[in-house]
């Protein structure tokens, strides 16, 4: 799946601008279903970043601060920007964060002020080489850039829901996903900053396994742009997460209501670069 709700939608603003105005009731969705990422995932930025110093990290497109308050815990300061009021409004307080509305385009921080720049499943929809220019001026020379992204949730050992997840996806929301989504099927393979942008680059993949309940997975999946965008495209027709959760409890022997619970797992996919090249 292809959202987060922060950046910039460049280089079209008026494009995809309708796609970031969320409303309260998606906002606090995003903010109450979104995944917490695993340590583990911050544990690979932090093994290829081999950083000597935890002074400032910048989040980009945090959305509701899921990434910025995992920050918060290992380095003095954050910074988190998002283009989306409502979305930061639904972040939580912490005495290290900073909120601070913005695009990722045009970041108004010093140079060298960062050592860490991270964009959790927002990559995307920014105007790349814009980005990379502004990221590569705000890192530090030894500075790290980390962009992460998840296409889509796997239920552990059952195929019948993961052929009705596969239904919402492709078949039902499909063509109501925006054109950028296209990096995030490719992984973000195509998203690489240049040689000219930073010296070393690679990418990493970390499975997220969670144990969920089906009304909390209906819940993240009704914070998507694009169930949002068939919603309003659609006002009359029977809404596509009901019958996905009837097909997700048909193929769980004996479930009678959307609180059980379910084992899934979520890739996510990591683009690391490091070593801004400075003009």
């Amino acid at each position: 799946m292809c959202d987060s709700a922060g950046g910039d939608p460049s280089p079209d603003p008026g494009r995809y601008a309708s796609l970031f105005s969320l409303g309260a009731e998606q906002a606090v969705a995003y903010a109450r279903f979104r995944p917490m990422y695993p340590e583990r995932l911050y544990d690979e930025i932090y093994d290829f970043a081999k950083l000597p110093v935890y002074e400032a990290a910048l989040d980009v497109g945090t959305g509701s601060g899921q990434a910025a308050l995992a920050l918060a815990r290992r380095f003095e300061r954050v910074v988190a920007t998002d283009l989306n009021e409502r979305q930061l409004a639904q972040a939580p307080t912490v005495e290290n964060v900073t909120y601070r509305q913005g695009t990722a385009e045009t970041l108004d921080f010093a140079d060298d002020t960062f050592d860490l720049v991270t964009i959790a499943q927002a990559l995307h929809w920014f105007d790349l080489r814009r980005f990379y220019a502004e990221a590569t001026r705000v890192l530090k020379p030894h500075g790290t850039l980390a962009a992460w992204v998840y296409e889509r949730t796997f239920f552990d050992g059952n195929p019948a829901a993961n052929e009705a997840m596969h239904d919402i996806l492709t078949r039902k929301l499909g063509p109501y996903w925006a054109d950028k989504c296209d990096l995030v099927h490719k992984r973000y393979e195509g998203a690489e900053p240049t040689p000219d942008e930073f010296r070393v680059c690679e990418m990493r993949t970390v499975d997220l396994t969670s144990d969920t309940t089906v009304a909390n997975l209906a819940g993240y999946m009704s914070s998507w742009s694009a169930y949002n965008t068939y919603m309003k495209a659609n006002p009359r027709a029977e809404d596509p997460l009901e019958a996905f959760k009837a097909a997700v409890l048909a193929s769980l022997s004996g479930a009678q209501d959307d609180s059980v619970v379910v084992r899934v797992t979520t890739p996510m996919h990591l683009l690391l670069a490091r070593e801004p090249v400075k003009n």
